[in-house]
C-alpha cells in the first residue's frame, strides 16, 4: 500500500507505479461507460499541468473548474494539483433561466478565491467570459483540451502534506 504517501499526487504515483493499466475510475454518460486508468490520468494530467504552467499559473494561485462530471474533471483536478496550484470546483450553469444568478454568484467565488484561470467546456465558454468580465484576476479561460495542446511535461514543483488540496464553495 502507500502508506508512505503524503499527498493525492503521490498515492497516484504509487497506483501508476503498481498497476498502471487497472482502471482507476469509470465515468458514467447516459448508456455510456468511461473508463479511466491509472496510466491516463497521470498522462492527462501531466500534459495539462504543463499547458496550466505555459499559461502562468503559479504554485498556490487558484484555478477554477467548470466541468461537468467526466474524465477531463477529474484529468485538470490532478492536473491542477500537479502544477502546484490550487483546485476551486465551480457547477456549470443549469438552466438558461438562472444565468444571471449564476453569473453573479460565482463571480464572488472567483474572486473571493483570486482564481487566476477558469476551466471549462466549450459550451460554457460564454458564461465562462462573463465570468471573465467581473473578475479583475480572472486572466485566462481555457478548455482542458487547449491546455492539453499547450503542454507536454510539467516542470517539477515541490509537493507537501499539508499543501491545499481543493477549495470548496459551493456543494
Amino acid at each position: 500500500t502507500p502508506a508512505h504517501a503524503q499527498t493525492l499526487l503521490e498515492v497516484l504515483d504509487w497506483h501508476l507505479q503498481a498497476h498502471a493499466d487497472r482502471h482507476h475510475l469509470t465515468c458514467l454518460d447516459g448508456d455510456s461507460e468511461q473508463p479511466l486508468t491509472y496510466r491516463q490520468l497521470a498522462d492527462n494530467s501531466a500534459t495539462i499541468a504543463a499547458g496550466l504552467q505555459r499559461a502562468g499559473v503559479l504554485p498556490r494561485q487558484c484555478v477554477a473548474i467548470m466541468l461537468p462530471t467526466s474524465p477531463e474533471y477529474f484529468t485538470t483536478y490532478l492536473a491542477i494539483l500537479r502544477a502546484g496550484a490550487v483546485p476551486v470546483p465551480i457547477y456549470p450553469p443549469a438552466r438558461a433561466s438562472q444565468l444571471e444568478e449564476h453569473v453573479l454568484r460565482h463571480a464572488g467565488i472567483l474572486d473571493n478565491a483570486r482564481a487566476t484561470l477558469l476551466v471549462t467546456v466549450p459550451e460554457a465558454m460564454t458564461v465562462a467570459r462573463l465570468l471573465q468580465a467581473r473578475v479583475a484576476g480572472l486572466r485566462h479561460v481555457m478548455t482542458p483540451q487547449q491546455l492539453a495542446a499547450r503542454g507536454h511535461m510539467p516542470a517539477g514543483v515541490e509537493e507537501r502534506g499539508d499543501d491545499i488540496a481543493f477549495i470548496q464553495y459551493t456543494s
